[in-house]
């Protein structure tokens, strides 16, 4: 039997900076535990990074910009409650304001110098962002929105689904949910790979406890909540994931953001983001007011 080709829709495996990464299970004040992926960095001076990936979004994905920007940065990365790795109470109430508390509780449970900290977040990460500074709790040294988002994206009707359904029948739409990745969500295989691979993992009881919560929401107002911070806004305009327009607008809700188009989810998540994150540190006025 002639065996199949495998492409990169096929994409599997655990990354080098899994590999390589020490394992932190952080207890928060509700004891649920989450994993930290956390990397020394070779410079005993370097900023630190804190990573708050999109929804259910694997370390795989940004193996890339972990690699090269451990040579400059120490970098913890947070898997939030949604993922695999979480550990959580049966009493848990997984909102949006308990996974952004998660991010404040991170930063002061580890003792991070938050006069050299960077946040760093990607799509449903960068709500969570917004929410955490809003608290004003955490003052970082800068915060990084990459590709920022109002609402986290849903195939149609999925949205509604996801509250009324019970689990079994939400598998059955799975298919449906790799097809809209491939087709309408994807800028290259590559990009769908690992999108899909999130699909393949997912911890469908997490997905919708959470995802049910979320749904349909919107959350401007909180990114207009966050004005006394300095935040770069980083827009990915040719990706079809993010609506630029959506980006956009949130770089105007905040008055003191700088705003830059990287293009494509490609480059925010390569080696070359890491060359940008370092010389924007050396020089802010890289991103336009």
């Amino acid at each position: 039997m002639k065996k199949k080709r495998k492409t990169k829709f096929d994409l599997l495996g655990i990354s080098e900076f899994e590999k390589i990464s020490e394992e932190i299970f952080v207890e928060m004040s509700d004891h649920s535990k989450l994993r930290i992926l956390h990397v020394s960095s070779e410079k005993e001076s370097a900023y630190t990074i804190l990573v708050i990936a999109g929804w259910a979004s694997i370390p795989l994905g940004w193996n890339d910009f972990l690699l090269e920007a451990r040579n400059n940065f120490e970098i913890f990365y947070l898997e939030t409650r949604e993922k695999k790795s979480s550990i959580l109470q049966q009493d848990s109430i997984n909102n949006i304001e308990r996974m952004a508390l998660d991010i404040c509780e991170t930063v002061e449970k580890l003792n991070l110098k938050q006069e050299r900290l960077i946040l760093l977040s990607s799509s449903f990460g960068t709500i969570l962002t917004a929410h955490a500074l809003s608290y004003n709790r955490i003052k970082p040294f800068h915060t990084i929105l990459i590709g920022p988002i109002a609402k986290v994206e849903m195939p149609p009707l999925i949205g509604y689904l996801i509250k009324v359904l019970p689990i079994p029948i939400l598998r059955l739409y799975k298919p449906f949910g790799k097809l809209w990745v491939k087709l309408f969500k994807s800028e290259s295989e590559e990009q769908a790979a690992k999108y899909l691979r999130v699909l393949k993992e997912a911890d469908e009881v997490k997905w919708k406890n959470i995802g049910k919560v979320i749904a349909q929401k919107e959350y401007w107002e909180t990114y207009e909540k966050i004005n006394q911070y300095p935040i770069l806004i980083i827009d990915e305009s040719k990706d079809k994931m993010h609506d630029t327009k959506v980006t956009r607008k949130i770089n105007s809700l905040i008055k003191s953001s700088k705003y830059v188009d990287l293009h494509t989810n490609y480059f925010t998540h390569s080696a070359d983001m890491a060359h940008f994150l370092l010389e924007f540190i050396k020089n802010p006025e890289i991103g336009q007011m």
